[in-house]
């Protein structure tokens, strides 16, 4: 369910509680206006209307209780799945896409949140409306239902009277159902910051892993970089070998000692650099198998003297 489904009951009649709520201050201090009573304009009723919106707050009502048992439901099955599904997250399960997904709930939620807190922050007005203007209608009533005796007759009495408790009673209908509604917004408040919790672990634990992953990613490429490096510079040295070779070949008969003991020592110096290159690139193969080894095993399992072993081989 959105969260246009969570929004609290309005009572569309306040702006007219609020006004009928002076006349009747002034009313009190008379004693000439306090036996009078209100126009029959003054008291907008409209049963069938009033009742067709009090029924579409509590099927509101209704839905955002239902929403609540089911996220009620989900928060008790994410703490008894989360742990585990953490636990078993890797670099190759914590794609992009997921980690992006998680980071947009986690958002969803936060929206969420603020606006059942300003919608909770409404809710506490309108009832705060309604519980002053109720006692004023109920002090207008009993002025109706008891005029001074010597006073004047305006209108028909029993008519306003009979109007004015049914505004009455819709403003205290509408009162018990913005304080349900008020309680309702506040167990969803309650539910909602639980659910944001276990979204924030969630994404928390998704970046984190996908963080390793582009690391080791980018360890992984720098150690591909220096095989290829290691690669070319045995070739050149191999080659420089060969040269080298060739010339004291061709060259040998009419060299001097001297000149022949340098090439010899040129030669074997580019053959020990070749070699040493050699080591170098099975030591950065090695090295490379064993990060990988590394980031797959499970954290926590110890390694093998086998494996030792085979990596030492």
């Amino acid at each position: 369910m959105t969260m246009s489904q969570f929004t609290p009951f309005r009572n569309p009649c306040g702006a007219w509680l609020v006004l009928l709520v002076l006349p009747l201050a002034c009313a009190s201090s008379s004693p000439v206006l306090a036996q009078d009573s209100l126009p029959l304009s003054a008291l907008p009723t409209d049963p069938p209307k009033a009742s067709e919106r009090q029924n579409a707050t509590r099927q509101t009502l209704a839905e955002q209780r239902l929403a609540i048992e089911q996220l009620r439901g989900e928060i008790a099955r994410l703490n008894l799945e989360q742990p585990a599904r953490m636990q078993a997250l890797s670099g190759a399960t914590a794609s992009t896409a997921l980690v992006e997904q998680a980071r947009l709930d986690s958002d969803a939620l936060r929206l969420k949140q603020e606006e059942l807190q300003t919608s909770i922050a409404s809710a506490k007005r309108q009832i705060k409306t309604l519980q002053e203007t109720i006692p004023a209608l109920e002090a207008q009533e009993q002025l109706l239902k008891n005029p001074a005796r010597d006073g004047p007759e305006f209108g028909n009495r029993a008519k306003q009277l009979a109007q004015l408790r049914v505004v009455l009673e819709q403003s205290r209908t509408d009162l018990q159902l913005e304080q349900e509604s008020l309680k309702t917004l506040e167990e969803w408040l309650t539910l909602v910051e639980q659910r944001q919790m276990l979204a924030g672990q969630w994404r928390a634990r998704l970046e984190q892993i996908h963080l390793q992953q582009q690391q080791a990613q980018g360890r992984q490429e720098a150690r591909q970089d220096l095989a290829i490096r290691l690669e070319r510079e045995q070739q050149a040295q191999l080659g420089k070998t060969e040269e080298l070779r060739a010339r004291l070949q061709q060259q040998g008969q009419t060299l001097s000692g001297a000149r022949r003991a340098w090439l010899e020592a040129k030669i074997q110096a580019a053959e020990e650099r070749a070699k040493l290159l050699r080591l170098d690139i099975r030591l950065a193969a090695m090295d490379d198998e064993l990060a990988n080894w590394q980031g797959w095993r499970t954290p926590g399992t110890p390694i093998s003297a086998a494996s030792r072993k085979d990596c030492a081989n």
